[in-house]
């Protein structure tokens, strides 16, 4: 067998194996993106429920200071536990500021 690739340098398996293990890890990478915006979705929704869309009146500059707000509640989490649920309110965040911002743009255009 000839060498696999300069990412191994190894003679133990053939490269297709080597591909084959990097669309395996390339496949839970992308099961763990999912599983995040899942969560992301589900906390949006109870949001949604509770305090409806209001967001969407809002402008972009007062989303991003949201945004501050929400990073600066997650850099002081205690837990692990409470930096995911902070971290899932920054993500949701964000999207807010990038629907809002694509907004604008599709009409100034």
């Amino acid at each position: 067998m000839s060498k696999c690739c300069s990412k191994c340098n190894s003679t133990l398996h053939t490269t297709g194996e080597h591909k084959r293990a990097d669309l395996e890890s390339r496949e839970g990478k992308v099961k763990e993106f999912d599983e995040i915006l899942k969560d992301c979705e589900e906390k949006y929704k109870k949001k949604l429920s509770e305090y409806g869309e209001s967001w969407r009146e809002m402008l972009p500059a007062e989303l991003v200071k949201r945004l501050f707000l929400e990073m600066d509640e997650l850099a002081t989490a205690t837990n692990p536990k409470e930096a995911y649920e902070e971290t899932i309110d920054v993500i949701n965040c964000a999207l807010m500021v990038a629907v809002r911002v694509k907004q604008d743009a599709k009409r100034d255009n």
